[in-house]
């Protein structure tokens, strides 16, 4: 596994690969970085400057996800309606 990853990649690469890992996990695999390759390769990330932008991508996309998902818990907790009043309406169109 290891060798094949010098047909696609340097040894720069390599070792990005190997510090996103230790970021991300805490027992270093070999299988970690073999994903992070593969993942570079379908995507055609093949210099630092690239890991850096597709990172930079990653990170916005999460922050816009993290803040919709802020934003529908916001909309979410406030009910759009009175409840006040539809309990007076309520009490108001009681028949017997």
């Amino acid at each position: 596994m290891v060798l094949s990853w010098f047909n696609d990649f340097d040894i720069t690469m390599i070792a990005i690969a190997a510090d996103i890992m230790k970021e991300n996990i805490p027992e270093p695999k070999l299988s970690y970085i073999n994903s992070i390759l593969k993942k570079w390769k379908k995507s055609n990330i093949k210099t630092p400057a690239d890991v850096e932008r597709e990172q930079a991508e990653f990170e916005k996309a999460k922050a816009e996800k993290e803040s919709r998902s802020k934003n529908s818990d916001k909309l979410s907790s406030k009910p759009t309606f009175d409840i006040e009043q539809i309990e007076r309406d309520a009490l108001n169109n009681f028949e017997i």
